[in-house]
């Protein structure tokens, strides 16, 4: 899968060919965690969920690359030099990472193996950038790693005595001091020609990514503390962030810093490849509030159609993926874009008359023998159609939360704690109304899956319900596995069980057609 980094005027881009997926090989148990968040203490921050690239290249205007001559790059953390043909990029060595500069013009690489990089929370997701920043044609900011003396926890054997006042979530994750301690990161500033750094500010930072501004200051995004939060939530949901400007003072906190914020070439990934022949079908369907969205792909050797199911926070068109992307059959696909309406004081009529409208128009524009399915969140609507709507044929449920009352803080939309509107709570808690689903069910989670709502034994509790209810289901455990499958061998793995519990659902599914 190439993805292209374009500098600024995309006369130069470099260009990464990763592998589809890594392999269950390259699962490591020296990772931590911190809220659901993998730390790597080899990157010195966030673990990166793909595999070292097959290949990096340089690519011309012209369409001329050239492969620059740097062992095991990471596939992440470029910077372009904002006026001259320089990359900046990062390579793994024996002691973490280091950098590389890379004149393109000359096709020359400098590496620094000397100088350890601090990856801190550049490699979150979308909104991450990269742990390196060009100041002018000699000099580099980077994040290098805090360095700290280690020391061994006594092993206690008093008993641990907690308290609290509500209303709020009471959570016994680790502090922001144990993020801080696995992936705060200090400012140098590298002299490429001496090799020298010097430190700009005192203290460490959570880092997520460094630019230069419109105005050529420095910008660095950075966290600013922890959200006040009244529910569970993830890492990324519970980190709240700020924006500085660097000066010689120190770090000037910015009100708004988006009119000094240029903007950010995106990586290129490749599009879809659709069937030979075939056109999508797009289908917008009026809820009351914001349309939802139905996109359908031409039918497939199967005839069926699996359709995912997908709460969006705003109007959204659905990327099908390729085929088997969902299942392991070649039938029809088709995602529902669910932007659904959910204020503060909404009620559980609203809510079900939304998903009522825009799921009944779906089964009506896909005729029969449909399978619904999604994940997390699209796991509790699948579950909720497949009670509501009986000409569905079955559901499939990924990384999903069954029992919303174990989250009794609010979840996904809904701020209101569990007392306050405990019919929505219900209503969205497939284990209470397992005896209504009278529909095959195939489950599936990670082991590992450190989501505080989507604990694995959601998954083993609604399994075990569902089937006490009278119902049908199959449930596969996934070892090595978080809230998002990762690995290549489980993908191989999940289709053939998937093609496998489909075809004997289909069988007992005759066409009404």
């Amino acid at each position: 899968m190439p993805v292209s980094h374009p500098n600024g005027d995309g006369s130069l881009a470099v260009l990464t060919t990763l592998p589809g997926r890594p392999s269950l090989s390259a699962h490591r148990d020296d990772l931590g965690d911190w809220c659901g968040l993998d730390l790597d203490p080899a990157l010195a921050g966030l673990a990166v969920d793909r595999a070292e690239p097959l290949s990096v290249a340089v690519r011309f205007s012209d369409g001329e690359e050239w492969h620059p001559p740097v062992a095991r790059m990471t596939g992440f953390g470029y910077a372009w030099h904002p006026d001259l043909p320089l990359l900046a990029g990062l390579a793994h060595g024996p002691g973490g990472l280091h950098p590389w500069i890379a004149d393109c013009a000359a096709r020359t690489v400098m590496e620094l193996p000397g100088i350890r990089i601090a990856a801190s929370l550049t490699t979150f997701g979308n909104a991450g950038g990269a742990p390196l920043c060009w100041l002018d044609r000699d000099r580099l900011l980077v994040l290098c790693p805090e360095i700290r003396e280690q020391t061994e926890a006594a092993a206690g054997t008093e008993p641990l005595v907690y308290d609290a006042a509500g209303p709020g979530y009471v959570s016994f994750e680790p502090g922001i001091e144990a993020l801080h301690a696995a992936a705060g990161a200090r400012l140098f500033e590298l002299d490429l020609n001496s090799g020298a750094g010097r430190p700009l500010l005192p203290d460490s930072l959570l880092v997520r990514h460094l630019e230069r501004g419109t105005d050529g200051s420095v910008l660095v995004d950075h966290v600013s503390g922890l959200r006040p939060s009244t529910r569970a939530g993830t890492g990324a949901q519970r980190l709240a962030w700020a924006v500085g400007r660097l000066t010689e003072a120190g770090l000037e906190p910015l009100e708004d810093s988006a009119a000094l914020r240029p903007p950010r070439p995106r990586p290129v990934r490749p599009l879809r490849t659709p069937r030979a022949g075939s056109v999508d079908e797009v289908v917008t369907i009026p809820t009351g509030f914001h349309d939802a969205v139905l996109t359908v792909s031409p039918p497939g050797a199967v005839d069926a159609t699996v359709l995912w199911l997908r709460a969006t926070s705003g109007p959204l068109r659905a990327e099908l993926p390729g085929p088997n992307g969902f299942v392991g059959a070649d039938s029809r696909q088709a995602v529902l874009d669910l932007p659904l309406h959910w204020p503060g004081d909404v009620t559980l009529e609203q809510v079900h008359g939304q998903l009522e409208r825009a799921i009944g128009a779906s089964l009506e524009h896909l005729g029969d023998r449909v399978v619904v399915g999604g994940h997390s969140f699209g796991a509790t609507l699948a579950l909720y159609a497949l009670a509501h709507f009986p000409t569905l044929a079955a559901g499939i449920a990924q990384s999903g939360c069954y029992n919303r009352t174990r989250v009794c803080g609010g979840f996904q939309y809904e701020k209101r704690p569990y007392w306050a509107v405990p019919e929505i709570y219900h209503a969205f808690s497939a284990l209470l109304f397992a005896d209504r689903i009278r529909r095959p069910v195939l489950i599936a989670h990670g082991l590992d899956d450190a989501n505080p709502a989507t604990h694995p034994d959601q998954a083993v509790e609604f399994y075990q319900g569902l089937v006490a209810a009278g119902g049908e289901a199959r449930l596969a455990l996934f070892p090595c596995e978080g809230h998002t499958f990762r690995y290549r061998e489980t993908h191989d793995r999940l289709q053939e069980i998937q093609t496998a519990w489909l075809a004997n659902v289909l069988e007992r599914t005759p066409a009404l057609r």
